[in-house]
């Protein structure tokens, strides 16, 4: 599957769940974005950086429960970037609902 049918399929799950958290317990959503996310937690990305390979070596370092495989050429194996990505907007949500603006 191409990226853009990935993150096409992404945007409509997020639709959906959207409306049921809408629908069902009368929440607005509040929409948080990866760069917003990433500052929140104290993740930086250097100009020119791979932001995921920037993500992972900060949980690998300031989360002990994050863990990760890697493949027999020493990469991480595939998923691992969206783990740590999960990781970063959950804690990034919670930080948001300790402290709203």
């Amino acid at each position: 599957k191409s990226s853009a049918h990935v993150i096409m399929t992404l945007n409509r799950y997020n639709g959906i769940f959207s409306w049921l958290a809408y629908e069902t317990l009368g929440l607005k959503p509040q929409y948080i974005s990866s760069r917003q996310a990433r500052k929140s937690v104290g993740i930086t990305i250097p100009k020119g950086a791979d932001a995921k390979a920037c993500v992972i070596n900060f949980l690998l370092a300031n989360e002990p429960q994050f863990k990760i495989e890697y493949t027999s050429h020493g990469n991480p194996v595939p998923g691992t970037a969206d783990r740590a990505d999960s990781l970063v907007i959950a804690k990034a949500g919670s930080l948001l609902c300790k402290n709203p603006s």
